[in-house]
């Protein structure tokens, strides 16, 4: 099931550059490049569902659990509340929440601050070398 939501906001995300890589790869007539333009960042407001929801997750597993450091989790939630407000892209026409606004990249970079402050901490959490691969949670998984 993972899995399937997995593929679904990869395949999400690349959809939306893809759009964005033909509008920038042959430069269209006004219309069709104001449609392209609309169809790239509508498909990346669309991505702040499943990437909200996988933050959410992110941070209730290591509220609940505590394998890594609680401020990550902090960093997932706020992470995950503006990945919410990036559906309201599709509400408002103009301005900072709009598909055109800067809001969109403020938002997006939330995640991006989540990723380098979970990197952070997964380094400071094992120094190199000290990692048992045997009692490591990933290789259970396998």
């Amino acid at each position: 099931m993972l899995r399937g939501r997995v593929v679904s906001f990869v395949t999400l995300i690349l959809a939306g550059f893809a759009v964005f890589f033909v509008l920038v790869y042959r430069v269209p007539q006004g219309s069709e490049a104001r449609l392209l333009y609309d169809l790239a960042f509508g498909l990346l407001a669309m991505s702040g569902a499943p990437t909200a929801v996988a933050l959410g997750s992110y941070a209730a597993q290591v509220l609940r659990v505590g394998r890594l450091s609680r401020w990550t989790a902090s960093l997932a939630a706020v992470a995950a509340g503006a990945h919410v407000a990036l559906l309201v892209s599709f509400l408002v026409p103009h301005g900072f929440f709009s598909l055109e606004g800067a809001g969109i990249f403020a938002i997006l970079a939330t995640l991006f601050v989540w990723i380098a402050g979970t990197s952070i901490a997964l380094l400071s959490a094992h120094p190199r070398g000290s990692i048992d691969l045997e009692d490591d949670v990933a290789t259970q998984l396998v």
